[in-house]
C-alpha cells in the first residue's frame, strides 16, 4: 500500500493484527438446532436434574462419526494478486472421498476405543461391542 508514501507489508499488517488480539480462522461449524430439537433437550434436562454424581457414574454415552479417507487439508493459501496457483499447491480430492465409520463411548471412568462399524450400526452390531 503506497498511497500514503510508506509500503505496508502483509506480514506488518498481520503481526499487529494479532498483536491486538484479532487473528484469522476458519469459520467453526454447528449443528443447525431447531426449536423443536431444543425444547426435546430442555425437557431431557429437567428430567435428570437432580441426578446425583453416583447416578451419573452408572451411564455410558455414545455416538458414531465418519471420517472421511484422504482427509482434508485446512491451511490457508498465500500468493500475490494475478498469481497463478502453483499445481504443487493444490489439495485435490474425490467429489465424493471413501469414508469410514466408528462408534465410541465415554462414561465417568474415561473414554473408550474406536470400533469401525461396517454399513449402519445395527442392534446386533451394537451388542457385540458391548
Amino acid at each position: 500500500m503506497m498511497a500514503y508514501g510508506f509500503h505496508l507489508s502483509n506480514t506488518l499488517i498481520k503481526r499487529h493484527l494479532i498483536k491486538a488480539g484479532r487473528v484469522a480462522q476458519r469459520p467453526l461449524t454447528k449443528q443447525l438446532l431447531t426449536k423443536k430439537m431444543k425444547s426435546k433437550r430442555l425437557v431431557w434436562a429437567k428430567e435428570y436434574r437432580k441426578w446425583t454424581l453416583a447416578d451419573w457414574k452408572r451411564v455410558m454415552f455414545s455416538d458414531e462419526t465418519h471420517f472421511f479417507v484422504g482427509g482434508k487439508h485446512s491451511r490457508f493459501l498465500r500468493r500475490s494478486v494475478g498469481e497463478r496457483v502453483k499445481p504443487c499447491l493444490l489439495n485435490q480430492q474425490a467429489k465424493h472421498p471413501p469414508q469410514k465409520m466408528f462408534w465410541a463411548y465415554f462414561s465417568y471412568k474415561g473414554v473408550g476405543s474406536l470400533f469401525p462399524v461396517q454399513g449402519i450400526m445395527k442392534s446386533d452390531q451394537y451388542v457385540e461391542v458391548l
